[in-house]
């Protein structure tokens, strides 16, 4: 014959969330030495109510078969008994084996309605008259007494459901699930060690492989950056080689091309355009003078007045009679980058000008900079010049050293000094000072221990009352 069975104490708690159309739940395994009420004879089952508290929605729910997995454990179920209803439950709601008041009926129905007592037990003959010589309750009585029980389940079992603290949240403390995944996103669970070590061994494989790109990216950037300044320079070289020098009056070389005739250069070369002019006004200087001498013993001034012009980067106009010697007023045409004219030099390398020209001063100045920056980019790979403590700073190196360097305070007496960081080896200390101590006082540093992390101070400075100064520490980094 089937049979309802029961366990004591035994609460667990929903890992995953339940539909309404569910036969299936997963809930935590029981712990602690608690077990499941034995269903192992055909037909046996057991009562269980599941309750959301923070919904205030429960339901009774009759369990046929029981399967542990490990930490979780699967119920098959018979849902929404004893007039509740079927629904949906989030995960971490409270799954527990109850005494209910359908099966408080159960119980009773399984009493004789009816005694037949034929000599009343002490001689009565009715059965009031047996019940009171038996001191057995009437039926009322009992019925009263197991609506009284009921009550008292009913209000106990709601007190041990407001005891049970709520699922845990982001935001309310309570209980909560632990799970071993490393793909959820839910904020309902807590990861296990074994989540976090999965995690974690991931991101070392990760890291290392990544370090192995660097190292390998690192080499490959620096030989091809060898081999483009050998490029540089060997090009550099030939440029040099087949560029002929500037022509000068006593060098051949390559001359720029000038058609003004005004000009007192002796580095350009003049254009047969400047020779044409300078032809042309010659022959009309000529036939002028000629005119000229035709008439000076008559004439005081030319029989038609002439203008005078200049152009070119000098430009004037004047009105030329013959009557009296003329001066030209000249204005000087400035270069800019869009008409020629002459520019002044400039050596400064801050200036946004574009109406003088570099030096090669400037342009050497500019270029130095520029290597400077280059090799000071590729030697040092991270400098930090933050606050730390005792103002701690640091420089790390591509070649793997590393150099952390800070203040004395006074309170640096006696102390532990923990570096901003860590050594790969022990480091070594290179210098320190105090320019407080007197110069008839023992000025020297001294260690209790230096370590990859730390090192210890004792007085260094006898007798002085300031302890003020700096240290140096200096090895590789991790």
């Amino acid at each position: 014959m089937a049979q309802i069975r029961f366990a004591n104490n035994v609460s667990t708690q929903l890992t995953k969330p339940v539909a309404a159309d569910d036969s299936t739940i997963e809930v935590r395994s029981l712990t602690q030495g608690l077990v499941w009420p034995d269903i192992s004879a055909t037909g046996d089952y057991f009562l269980i109510v599941i309750d959301d508290i923070s919904s205030s929605t429960w339901e009774i729910m009759k369990c046929t078969k029981v399967q542990v997995n490990g930490d979780a454990t699967v119920l098959t179920v018979e849902r929404g008994l004893e007039g509740t209803t079927a629904t949906t439950f989030n995960a971490g709601s409270v799954v527990e084996n109850r005494l209910t008041a359908g099966t408080l009926d159960t119980f009773g129905e399984g009493f004789p309605a009816k005694v037949e007592i034929t000599r009343g037990g002490t001689g009565a003959t009715t059965a009031a008259d047996a019940r009171t010589n038996l001191d057995v309750p009437s039926k009322a009585d009992l019925s009263s007494e197991v609506s009284t029980r009921t009550s008292e389940v009913a209000r106990l079992d709601q007190k041990i459901i407001d005891s049970i603290p709520p699922a845990a949240t982001t935001s309310v403390r309570g209980t909560v699930i632990l799970s071993s995944a490393t793909d959820s996103a839910s904020e309902a669970l807590a990861a296990t060690p074994k989540a976090v070590k999965t995690a974690y061994d991931k991101a070392v494989a990760v890291d290392t492989r990544l370090t192995s790109e660097v190292t390998t990216l690192e080499a490959a950037d620096t030989a091809t950056n060898q081999k483009l300044t050998s490029e540089v320079s060997r090009l550099e070289g030939e440029i040099a080689a087949h560029t002929p020098p500037d022509a000068t009056t006593s060098t051949k070389g390559i001359v720029q091309l000038s058609s003004v005739v005004n000009s007192t250069s002796e580095i350009l070369a003049a254009t047969p355009k400047a020779v044409k002019t300078a032809y042309d006004k010659a022959v009309s200087a000529t036939s002028a003078a000629s005119a000229a001498a035709a008439n000076s013993a008559s004439a005081d001034k030319l029989t038609t007045a002439r203008s005078i012009t200049l152009t070119g980067p000098v430009t004037g106009t004047v009105d030329f009679d013959g009557s009296a010697n003329v001066s030209i007023p000249t204005t000087v045409v400035s270069a800019s980058t869009s008409a020629k004219g002459i520019v002044k030099l400039s050596s400064v390398t801050n200036s946004t000008s574009e109406l003088v020209a570099a030096t090669s001063k400037a342009v050497k100045v500019a270029y130095d900079k520029a290597v400077e920056a280059h090799t000071q980019a590729t030697e040092a790979v991270e400098i930090d010049s933050s606050g730390y403590s005792s103002s701690q700073h640091w420089v790390r190196y591509k070649d793997g050293r590393q150099i952390i360097y800070s203040d004395w305070m006074d309170s640096m007496n006696n102390t532990t000094v923990t570096f901003i960081k860590p050594f790969t080896t022990n480091p070594a200390m290179i210098g320190f000072d105090n320019a407080n101590v007197p110069a008839n006082m023992e000025r020297r540093m001294k260690f209790t221990a230096i370590t990859e992390t730390h090192f210890t101070t004792d007085d260094w400075a006898y007798g002085s009352p300031n302890k003020s100064g700096c240290w140096v520490a200096m090895g590789t980094w991790e």
